[in-house]
């Protein structure tokens, strides 16, 4: 697809608003503007594979189209992606950076842009001179300054900022309901996660707005050590059904990426009342088990090398 054919303006790290206006009316016009603003889950193969495979169609060519409007600085940001909401939610937060980021009398543009280059001098200024701003929301999408420096890679920012931020600050949540330790899970970075939870190990217990809570999003991306970690310190209890939906979409979500078959399978059991329930300690074991451990499952001996 053709730049010109949906907008004459190409992205460029200063021009976020007249691009994303332009894309936006071309999306409207082609009927794929849905795939951006929905809220709903995209429907799953094994559900309905029509629809499944009409959505695929519709997110493909929205991603192309967004893809294709990026200039060479620009589509850099989004050329691992393949969901069109999450590229489109992406090139939003790195570049409209003037939309509400002005809270009371203070302009937090320098902050961001100084936690996004990884200057953390010019960062630990600005939070002196404003500490209202280690706790407030300063992007259109909800974020802190802490989950933008996660975003960015910056590892070393993270650190500085988590040592100086209270527990409650790293609870906050965005637009979407993640905390900053969701963000590090989105971007595969498990040391700052570790960071975080040495200062509050509350934080794998919070749930976004879809109900989920960090394990499975980690799961979701598929980093098998990432959700090994995250599981050994999430209580049980956040993952029985009372508790909401994390459970059932760990067990379904590890399947299908074919991550912790095992433990999974113990943990269906355990949930939803299904044959011979592991124990609790027996579930916790599972997921510590290297790769072709054999296991006793039932009254057969196992090994599996998706575990």
């Amino acid at each position: 697809m053709e730049i010109e054919a949906a907008s004459s303006t190409v992205l460029a790290k200063d021009n976020y608003e007249d691009w994303s206006v332009g894309i936006k009316s071309y999306l409207m016009a082609q009927n794929l503007w849905n795939i951006i603003e929905s809220t709903i889950e995209p429907p799953k193969q094994e559900d309905d594979e029509a629809a499944f495979k009409d959505w695929s169609n519709k997110n493909l060519m929205a991603l192309q189209m967004i893809q294709n409007s990026c200039g060479p600085d620009t589509v850099s940001e989004i050329k691992e992606i393949n969901s069109a909401k999450i590229a489109w939610n992406t090139l939003a937060e790195k570049y409209n950076v003037t939309k509400n980021t002005n809270t009371g009398n203070v302009d937090y543009i320098a902050l961001i842009k100084a936690v996004q280059s990884g200057d953390w001098k010019s960062a630990k200024e600005f939070l002196k001179l404003h500490p209202n701003a280690w706790s407030e929301k300063i992007t259109f999408m909800g974020k802190t300054a802490l989950h933008i420096a996660v975003a960015a890679g910056h590892v070393h920012i993270v650190e500085e900022m988590v040592e100086r931020m209270s527990e409650e600050n790293l609870k906050i949540q965005d637009n979407s309901g993640h905390t900053a330790l969701v963000e590090a899970i989105s971007v595969g970075n498990q040391r700052m996660a570790e960071c975080m939870l040495r200062k509050n190990k509350h934080l794998v217990s919070i749930r976004d707005f879809r109900g989920r809570i960090p394990v499975v999003t980690a799961v979701e991306f598929g980093y098998k050590d990432f959700a090994r970690y995250l599981y050994s310190l999430t209580p049980l209890e956040d993952l029985m059904p009372e508790k909401g939906i994390s459970g059932a979409t760990l067990c379904t979500q590890a399947i299908y990426t074919r991550m912790l078959v095992l433990a999974v399978l113990g943990l269906t059991n355990a949930l939803m009342g299904l044959g011979h329930a592991m124990t609790q300690s027996d579930m916790r074991e599972c997921l510590r088990f290297p790769p072709f451990k054999p296991l006793m499952f039932g009254s057969q001996q196992v090994s599996d090398p998706t575990i």
